[in-house]
């Protein structure tokens, strides 16, 4: 797997983890690509330059840094995903408290999309693809929400039929997505 790919791969699964239901968690040195052996005991990392060989051999996610450095690097690619992710979320209360929708998840294709929404407000559309590949779908939104803006991502501007937006997403793409201009269904 690449270096990409696995960056890619856990900006995905964190963007999963701040916009669904629940409270994010971030370990410290997960925003600064650190990664563990494996078990427990050795993912205890530090931010400051480690003597510790085990530790020092890891391949950081997006940088050629080690832990042997000083590593509170806040132009790091996932600290920015991160930070911008942690904006989003405080920004908007619908991401942390809102009503939550599954409007689409496919087993063999990799979508998951879900809709994030407070009671009388606009909504939120987190979309996620877990695949390699660029794919176009079409997902059932609120009748009301006609076009959106992005948030995070590149979102279409409007739906093309009503209550059925359609997106194109890159492979391992986050889309958070906020309906616009909401008119009441007749």
């Amino acid at each position: 797997m690449s270096d990409q790919e696995i960056y890619s791969r856990v900006r995905a699964a964190t963007a999963f983890m701040f916009f669904s239901r629940g409270v994010p968690v971030i370990y410290s040195g997960d925003e600064q690509g650190f990664v563990s052996d494996g078990i427990d005991q050795d993912a205890r990392e530090d931010m400051f330059p480690s003597k510790v060989a085990i530790y020092n051999d890891n391949d950081l996610i997006a940088t050629d840094a080690t832990t042997a450095i000083s590593n509170f690097d806040t132009s790091h690619p996932l600290y920015k995903d991160f930070a911008a992710m942690a904006r989003l979320y405080h920004q908007y209360p619908a991401l942390r408290r809102g009503q939550q929708k599954l409007r689409l998840t496919e087993k063999e294709g990799g979508i998951v999309a879900f809709s994030r929404t407070m009671p009388g407000g606009e909504e939120y559309l987190i979309i996620i693809n877990t695949r390699a590949q660029t794919r176009t779908v079409q997902i059932s939104v609120d009748p009301r929400s006609e076009r959106f803006e992005s948030l995070y991502g590149q979102c279409a501007p409007s739906v093309q039929a009503r209550s059925s937006y359609g997106v194109t997403i890159d492979g391992f793409g986050v889309q958070v997505c906020k309906a616009l201009a909401q008119k009441e269904t007749p």
